[in-house]
């Protein structure tokens, strides 16, 4: 569990990727429990699963991408469902990497665990 200034720091950190300058006043923030579950800034981009997934109605129409690059997140999910393997994919797109994915992947089991168990 992070505390409030780590998570802070995580945010900060977030923001500093993601090139917004204000996060104090442009952030909504979303919690179930400890867990950020999405965040949308003034620009119109919201951010899930902790902020690997970015939505912004400028980039692709929406569409969820890994954050920080075009790469739409269903993608990977269609890779994976059409038999071919992670390490296919990584070497298609390389502008998303081995963390990123793995991690869209376990949050993506973590919610379906957590519906399952509620």
């Amino acid at each position: 569990m992070l505390s409030t200034e780590a998570g802070a720091e995580y945010l900060a950190d977030l923001f500093n990727k993601a090139r917004i300058l204000q996060p104090s006043q442009d952030l909504t923030v979303l919690r179930a429990g400890h867990y950020v579950v999405a965040m949308t800034v003034k620009d119109g981009t919201h951010l899930a699963a902790g902020g690997l997934v970015a939505s912004n109605p400028g980039i692709l129409g929406g569409t969820p991408v890994f954050q920080g690059t075009r790469m739409p997140v269903k993608t990977l999910f269609d890779y994976l469902a059409d038999g071919l393997s992670l390490d296919y994919f990584l070497e298609s797109f390389p502008s998303v990497t081995r963390e990123q994915a793995a991690a869209v992947l376990r949050y993506g089991w973590q919610r379906i665990e957590g519906e399952l168990a509620a």
